[in-house]
Parts: structure tokens; sequence; C-alpha cells
């Protein structure tokens, strides 16, 4: 039973391959927090499930979420000491929590309390303190854990070895006029080894502590890292500058091997340049933490910022956004205060925040299933007991429970997760209560004998542990505790499976469940279920590659056909034979021979194009292309993404936006293709969407495409009269609506839309008092609302009814003659209205 009051909360589910509808949000996601005047230096745990939100101040205070949106305070959980021989007396700062085994460590940094500033700077120390909950209270171990000045830890816990390093902001380092980043072993939960490694010192402008470095001063500052491993690759998050300042910023550096002693050693390269920056309203982003979206799959970044116009520098509050990867460069989309679409969610959740009682009717069970204390309970001792979640069954999922073995009277115990083919064929990954992770099942008909791994000592069955099972075709990767412990192939037969939570032979507690329907691939092996047509193919080097030249078409497509999903894959241009070549992604391939492509040609360099084409059959349908970026180099990886929602599709290269279309595929599948061209691929994922994106289609006017004054073919607008996507004054992004002098209008139809209510968000000002109108069309009505624009953005909102039988909705914003006035919008975002 959890020992701390649980929060007021709503279980999501979604057992279809339709996304839920979920509304926008904004940043800062706490806008109004209830002890202090800021929320700065926020991070995240992932426990169970659910999220933990630890932000610097004293005391330091801790607010809980089950999306990373919606925040609810949950009280206080460590203050700075009043003894008079403590090290902790004031200052208490950066706090992160690390569970291990049942108990919840909190890093921090706290100094001495002195009238005498320089006392109170060269006290600062990293300490920890300890916890049964996340919710606390932590109680401080009693001395620092670092042997100098420190600040701003972070502790990194290597992925495929286990070995712990605690990373921080170092000072007293000759050869730094300033802080760098330097990282050491833990030796022990409360003690680093003090012998640390340097990782960055700083060196570029935009690091000045006093954001000029024509002052001659050059105290750089690097300062709050944040530390993932990448495919075999260290990525060194930190913060440069000073936090009171716009030139405060967000980069990192990489290193292909772990930190090993030697301030002189380097080994790290920063990446100079940083991925998240001020703009004209976000100042200052920085000191992040980064942890997994509820859907276990994307990467999300949780830093602080202050909005612009702000009282005071320390006005901080907690920002979220999505972290991508272009090949193995980090992105980030600049700071933003307009709508965004929720991170997604998996398409089976359960935390089982519920009152006691019945499973419910998303499971099936055998055995003695209850919620108890908002955890799912097998509370028999058969043999073997199931609850197998009713979701769709899949091939290529990841799948999350965490599980804790009640006392058993005889050996072995087990409990954990079973990918079920068949009410007789599976297979099983569970723990021991001897401290082992054991894999085992029936396939064809034959028993799959006992695959056992000793976990790390020490090891408490008792205690919740995170088990996390991902299947790609017929392999199997296991990792417990964030720790990688199992990758193999199994005779799975590319069967669909099932997830059920198991038990054999003891009483268990479950909860956090969650299955994402994802795969990701890197091409270390050499049969990942990629179907091909024309080409030649072979996977060699950590890539996918195509190797003839034809004059046709090539393509390559993984996966089980979906209505919305997002697929993203790497690009490596080789060489061509032709004018015509292209290569890119699939976006939507069908058995009926619907397919969306997505990618780059080279026939007209240096101003080659990034071409859409919906083709049927080996027939172009309709084709368009945008320019792309100036200085676009073919002899480099580049990232495609295209997000599939029924359909409506949106196109990124690189992280940006850069072109929409909307084409009759249903389900599809997605793929790699190369035309008269060879390519490499690599770092293919998928994933099926959790939440509906933004129903419209640039709603920030940031793909539109215009040749001259006149529009080219695929905007996702029509445009009419005097109005215009230009590049001034955008509420969010770089482009925004305008309506001038003869007014205009503005038009979208969006299609698909099942019958229910609807409401479009958006942004609006201009010239005082200068107004402008929505219609939404369905055939069979047609409402229309005013609204007044004002000298500053403000936002508006315009709700409406889609009947059953509409085939789609076109909305319009339009203006009669508005003489010397003008009318900007942007932002807009539509959403289904939760009924």
């Amino acid at each position: 039973m959890r020992s701390h009051t649980l929060l007021a909360s709503t279980v999501l589910f979604a057992f279809s391959c339709l996304a839920q509808s979920a509304a926008p949000y904004v940043n800062p996601v706490i806008a109004t927090p209830k002890q202090h005047v800021e929320l700065a230096d926020p991070f995240v745990l992932k426990w169970n499930g659910e999220y933990y939100l630890y932000t610097s101040g004293d005391p330091i205070t801790v607010y809980r979420s089950e999306d990373l949106v919606n925040w609810q305070y949950a009280g206080a959980v460590l203050a700075a000491s009043s003894a008079a021989n403590a090290w902790n007396q004031a200052e208490v700062w950066a706090p992160e929590v690390v569970y291990r085994n049942g108990k919840f460590h909190l890093y921090y940094t706290a100094t001495l309390k002195s009238d005498d500033w320089r006392v109170s700077e060269m006290g600062r120390r990293v300490g920890v303190a300890v916890a049964q909950t996340p919710l606390g209270p932590f109680v401080d171990s009693g001395k620092p854990v670092s042997a100098g000045w420190a600040i701003d830890q972070h502790v990194f816990r290597d992925p495929d070895t286990g070995k712990e390093f605690l990373f921080y902001s170092y000072l007293n380092e000759p050869q730094l006029p300033g802080a760098g980043i330097v990282a050491d072993t833990l030796v022990a939960w409360n003690k680093a080894a003090g012998a640390p490694s340097n990782v960055t010192r700083g060196s570029e402008a935009w690091e000045d502590k006093d954001g000029n470095p024509a002052n001659g001063s050059l105290r750089y500052t690097n300062e709050a890292p944040t530390v993932l491993k990448r495919n075999g690759k260290y990525y060194a998050m930190y913060s440069g500058g000073s936090w009171d300042l716009p030139t405060y910023a967000l980069s990192y550096a990489t290193s292909d091997s772990a930190p090993h002693g030697a301030l002189a050693a380097n080994g790290w390269t920063k990446a100079v340049s940083p991925i998240l920056r001020s703009t004209p309203l976000v100042d200052a982003p920085g000191h992040n933490s980064m942890t997994k979206a509820p859907n276990n799959v994307d990467d999300i970044n949780v830093y602080h910022a202050r909005t612009v116009p702000f009282a005071e520098p320390w006005n901080r509050m907690p920002f979220v956004d999505r972290l991508y990867w272009n090949h193995d460069l980090m992105f980030m989309q600049s700071p933003s205060l307009g709508r965004m679409t929720p991170p997604d969610h998996p398409l089976f959740r359960d935390n089982f925040n519920r009152a006691d009682g019945e499973l419910g009717q998303n499971w099936s069970t055998v055995g003695e299933w209850r919620i108890t204390g908002m955890q799912a309970r097998q509370q028999g001792r058969l043999k073997v007991a199931s609850a197998l979640a009713k979701s769709e069954p899949q091939v290529y999922f990841v799948a999350e429970a965490n599980v804790r073995l009640m006392p058993a009277k005889a050996a072995p115990a087990a409990a954990g997760v079973r990918m079920q083919l068949s009410p007789t064929e599976g297979v099983n990954v569970m723990l021991t209560n001897d401290g082992s992770l054991v894999i085992n099942g029936q396939l064809s008909g034959a028993t799959v004998a006992d695959l056992k791994r000793r976990l790390p000592e020490p090891f408490d069955a008792s205690v919740y542990h995170q088990l996390m099972v991902t299947r790609n075709a017929d392999t199997l990767s296991i990792s417990v505790d964030g720790l990688n412990q199992f990758k193999d192939e199994f005779n799975l037969r590319q069967l669909p499976s099932q997830v059920a939570l198991v038990t054999q032979g003891s009483a268990a507690d479950f909860d956090g469940v969650a299955i994402s329907s994802y795969y990701e691939d890197n091409f270390d092996q050499p049969e990942l279920a990629w179907e091909t047509t024309s080409g030649s193919w072979l996977t060699e080097r950590g890539a996918m590659h195509q190797v003839a030249g034809l004059q046709q078409r090539a393509m390559a497509l993984k996966g089980t056909p979906a209505q919305n999903y997002e697929f993203t894959a790497t690009v490596l241009w080789r060489d061509s034979d032709s004018l015509e070549s292209k290569a890119g992604i699939v976006a939507a391939a069908n058995d009926a021979g619907q397919t969306v492509l997505a990618g780059f040609d080279k026939n007209i360099w240096p101003f080659g194009r990034f071409w859409v084409q919906s083709v049927t059959k080996d027939k172009v349908l309709e084709s368009y292309a945008a320019p792309l970026p100036r200085g676009f180099r073919y002899d480099e990886w580049h990232t495609i993404r295209s997000v599939k929602h029924g359909g409506a599709f949106t196109f990124y290269l690189d992280g940006v936006e850069i072109a929409t279309g909307r084409f009759p595929v249903g389900a599809a599948r997605p793929g790699v293709f190369t035309y008269a061209a060879r390519a490499a691929f690599d770092e293919a994922r998928f994933k099926r969407l959790g939440v509906a994106p933004n129903l419209l289609l640039d709603g920030s006017f940031e793909s539109e495409q215009w040749d001259g004054g006149r529009p080219t073919n695929g905007n996702a607008w029509t445009l009419a009269g005097d109005a215009r996507a230009n590049f001034c004054c955008a509420h969010t992004g770089l482009r925004r609506l305008t309506f001038r002098s003869n007014g205009g209008t503005a038009q979208q139809t969006i299609g698909g839309l099942s019958a229910g209510s609807y409401v479009l968000f958006g942004s609006a000002t201009g010239s005082a008092a200068a107004e402008f109108a929505i219609t939404a069309s369905t055939g069979a009505s047609s409402p229309k609302q005013e609204f007044e624009a004002s000298e500053r953005w403000k936002e508006f909102r315009f709700e409406f009814e889609v009947p059953s039988g509409a085939e789609s909705v076109q909305l319009t914003l339009s203006t009669a003659d508005l003489g010397h006035q003008l009318i900007a919008v942007d932002d807009l975002y539509l959403v289904r209205r939760d009924q």
C-alpha cells in the first residue's frame, strides 16, 4: 500500500487506433506556485507511472502529475537545517531524486549560513537526504557527498554497466576562471570517490558569466549538468552563462566513453551552439532535467525560464518541451508560450488510482486480483495467475509494469509480465524473490527453458522495481530499474501478442502499467523485419543501404497498418544517376497502392527541394516542393519526420516544419525509399499516437510556401484578398497571418472529423476595435462568431458542432474592408472538446 496521500486523478485508456483527444497546453506548466515567487531548477522523477517535480527553495517543495502538464502541489519535502554544526544551513538548491531499491535519495546543494558572503560562497557542497516515499519528508544523511565546492549535481547511472557517477559544477579549478562541469564516481549512495574527471570548461562567448565577453572578465560558467546515454554515446547537457541574464542558454557535450578521472583529461566535445536560448517572449531557459513522456518513448525536457515581461530575475517557472534527435544531434524548438500538443500517452495505461475493488472491465483475470491501496494486487499463491490487459495485440511495443513481490513461504516465487501470443503460447519476463530476472514460457508447442540473469545486488524483491519490456518483431529487450539486462531473439513468428501481468507462486503488487506501440531500428542487427520492394538493400555498419541507383522507386516498409502515427528516419545521400533522383521516407503506404512520399532531391544543386508526393499504383496524383534551407549539405545525415493523423500529414526536416498535406490514405505503414539514387538510412522510429495533434494543419503558418505574391501548391491554407502569412511579430514561431487594407479570407477544410463538439483556440492582435469573423461550414450549418482585436495579443476561442453525417468542416477566417487597420492571427489550435 502506498503510505502517502494520493491526489485525485483520472485513469486514461485507449484501446483503438484512434488517438485520444487532448486540449493543448501552454508553458510555463505551473504559473502560480503555492509557496514561492519562482520554481527554479526543476527536476522530474518518473516513478510507478507518475511524475514528481522538485524545485529549489527553502523548503524544497514537490508537485505531482500524471501527464507532465497538469500539476498539483503536494507539499514541502526538505528545509535547511537550523543546527549550529550542520553543513546545510542555507540556500538549498537544485534537488534531484534517485530511486534505489525502495528508498528515495534527494541530492541537493546547500551551504553555511553566514553574514560573510565568502563563507557562504565557499561552503557550497552537495549532500543527500533519504525518504521512504517520493513525497518525503527527506532526512539529510549528515554530511556532504562532495569534498569541496560543488553545486548543481546530477547522478547518472550508466544503463549498460550500472556504474554511477556524480556530475556537478566545480569552481576550484586553476585552469578555469569560473565554473565547469566535472564527474566523479559514486562509491556509495552518499560518497563520491574524490577523483573528478573534467567534462566541460567554459569556452564560448555566450557562456560568459557577465554576459559581455568584451569587458575582459571572461568568467565563464558551465553548470546544471544532465546526462543521457544514447546508442553508446554519452550526452552531458549543461547551462552556460549567468542565470539572471538573457544570454543564459542550454547546450550539451558528447563523449564516446564514460568519465575516467583526471581534470586534465577531456574527451568530451561541445556542441558549441545552444539548443535552447532566449526569445523575445521567453528569457534565459536552462537548468533542465530529462524524463520520458507517459508513452515511455519520447524524451521530454523540463527546464526553467522567465516569461517576458517579468518583474525580477528570479521569476523562473517550469517549462515542458519535447527533445528531438536529428541523427546523433539534439534538437529543440525555440521556447514558446504558444499552444502545443501534450506529451504523448500510451495506447493503454492503468495507474490503478481508483477505489479498492475489482480491477475493472479492461482486464481479464485468473487468480485473486483486486485494487488495494491504489495498486493492483494478486493476493493468491497460485502456481500461475494472470491479468490480461484488453489492448490490441501488437508486434512492436514497449510495455512498462512496476512490480513488487509479497514474502513467499517457499521459493521460487516470481512476478512480471507475459507476452501472450495465444491462450497456450507466450513468453514470461519476471522478477524473482532471489534477485533474478527470469524468462520462460511456451512457444510452438515447446517449453522455453528458464533464462536467468542475476540482478545487481542488493536487490529487495519486496519493494517496487520498474520492468520495461520492448518487443521489436521477434527481438526482446528488457531493462530493470533503467538498467539494460537482456536483448535477444525468440521464435515469436512475428505474431501479435497481448500483455498480461503474471505471478508464479506468490502474491504481488503492480502499478504504473503502460503499453505503447513503438519500434526503433539502429540497424545493428541483420534481420529487422523490413519488407523491401525493388532495389538492392543491405544492412551493414549500423545503417540500411539501398545500393542500386535504378530508374525506379525502391521502398522498404515496416510496421502494422495504423491510422495515426509518427515516423522518423535519418537519410544520408550517397549518389545518383538521374536528374529525377530523390530519397526520403514513405510517410504512408497501404495494400491498395496508395503511397505518400517525403524526401529531397539534388537535381538543380545548389537549389535543391523538399518534395511531397501522393502516388497511387505508380501514378503521381499530387506533387509539390519547398526549398531546402540555405547551406543544405548532402554529405551529412538529415532527419525527416512525418506525423500522420488520419489523412492529415505534417513533415519536418531536421526538426523544422517544412510542409503539410491532406491525402485520402487510411490505415497504412511507413518506411523509406529512393528513386534513381543510392542512400543510407538509420534510426528509423515509429510510434502510434496516443494523443491527437492539432487537427488544423500549419496552425502557426510556418510552412506556407509562396512564389512572389502567389501561394504555391501544397499549402494548408487558401488565402484570398489581402490575407498573407508573413514574418513579422508572430505570437509563436516566425510567421503569423495578417489581414490588411481590403481584408480577405483564410480557409482550411478538415476532413474525417467524428460528430461532436469542437473548439478552435487562437490569438489575435491588431488595430483597436478592428474585427474579424470565424465561420465553420459543415454543409448542414455554418455557425459564425465575430471577434474584436486589441493592440496586445489576446486569446480567443470559437466553439462549434460537427453533426452526424458531415464529412468535413471548412473553417474560414475573414475580415471586411479594414482601411488603414491591421489584424494579425496566430497560434490556431483545433481539438475535439472532451465530452
